[in-house]
Formats: structure tokens, C-alpha cells, sequence
């Protein structure tokens, strides 16, 4: 392979490489728009269930309350 070819197959990676970027940033800022208020305990499906909830809430980035699972149906809230 000589230098021209070998220079457009860098050129090639380079530019599929820098569409995986903007890819995985626009996944990025995706997710930082998605962040979970509450993850749920798993095995427990109300708890489950219930961070569903919290996290499907329209308003849920104004939730300020502090909202803790103590044991298996048993919560803070507050």
C-alpha cells in the first residue's frame, strides 16, 4: 500500500471515529437528562414499582424530599 492509500484509510477511521463521538456524547447528554431520583431496592417489587413511579413523574428534577427505603415496605419520606 502506498503513502496516498495508506493516508485516505486514516482519513477513513478518523472520520467513522469521530462520528462514534458525537454518537456516544449525544448518549451521554441523553442519560444526564434521564438521571433516576430513586432506584429501587431489586427483588422487592413494590419498591420497584415504586421508583417507576418517582422516575416516570413529569416534575421529577423539582423532587427536593428526601425519600429512603428502611427494610421491605417500610420508608422515609421527608
Amino acid at each position: 500500500m502506498d503513502t496516498l492509500e495508506e493516508l485516505k484509510e486514516t482519513n477513513r477511521k478518523l472520520q467513522n471515529s469521530m462520528g462514534k463521538i458525537a454518537d456516544l456524547m449525544s448518549t451521554i447528554e441523553d442519560l444526564g437528562q434521564n438521571i433516576a431520583v430513586y432506584i429501587g431496592h431489586k427483588g422487592d417489587k413494590i419498591d420497584e414499582y415504586l421508583a417507576y413511579y418517582i422516575n416516570q413523574y413529569p416534575e421529577r428534577e423539582k423532587m427536593k424530599i428526601l425519600f429512603v427505603r428502611e427494610s421491605e415496605g417500610v420508608y422515609q419520606f421527608g
